[in-house]
């Protein structure tokens, strides 16, 4: 069976940083393993320091010419992978 994406999902390796918008004591360091137009694949350094369906902010550094950085938020759905 093929599975198709409704988005192209490349896979990265960027360093970045997140935290619980409702806790900021609650950060970590993290990679982002992929991004999409629709999500995000990141894996924290140590343990996550959030709750699956938390909101979080991340901050990460693309490595594009300029180095741009992205700040997001999401809500954290850990799936297992």
């Amino acid at each position: 069976m093929t599975h198709y994406r409704k988005y192209y999902r490349k896979n990265t390796k960027l360093k970045g940083s997140y935290f619980v918008i409702n806790n900021k004591d609650k950060t970590g360091e993290m990679f982002v393993r992929a991004l999409s137009r629709a999500g995000i694949r990141f894996e924290t350094v140590t343990p996550p320091q959030c709750k699956v369906n938390e909101k979080v902010a991340m901050e990460f550094i693309l490595d594009d010419t300029i180095k741009s950085v992205v700040k997001k938020g999401c809500c954290y759905n850990c799936n297992g992978q």
